[in-house]
């Protein structure tokens, strides 16, 4: 039996999402589950089902966004690094600075 390919299109590829996986990256970053689902641009209803089901299968569009979403939070965590790392050198300069003046 041929199928008939003017009734079923494939419109995109599926992928698997392990839900426990998903929930556990989000918490780790300390995202809360409607914020995630916010920056998806998905209900928190369909974000609560991708992370309590074990394995859910999603179009590509919603594994691209999914990886979008979570290579942005890799990005601000990453700047946020940065910024503490250079706050804590200026902040040991300053002590530094500090030890090298002579006292009264």
């Amino acid at each position: 039996m041929d199928i008939d390919t003017d009734v079923l299109k494939l419109y995109d590829k599926r992928y698997e999402v392990c839900g426990e996986a998903l929930r556990a990256i989000r918490e780790r970053t300390g995202v809360s589950q409607s914020a995630f689902a916010e920056m998806c641009g998905w209900r928190p209803q369909y974000q609560h089902h991708l992370e309590r089901t074990p394995n859910v299968t999603v179009g590509e569009s919603a594994a691209r966004v999914i990886s979008g979403v979570l290579d942005e939070i890799k990005a601000e965590a990453a700047a946020r690094a940065a910024e503490d790392v250079a706050r804590r050198e200026k902040l040991l300069d300053d002590v530094l600075d500090q030890l090298d003046q002579p006292s009264d």
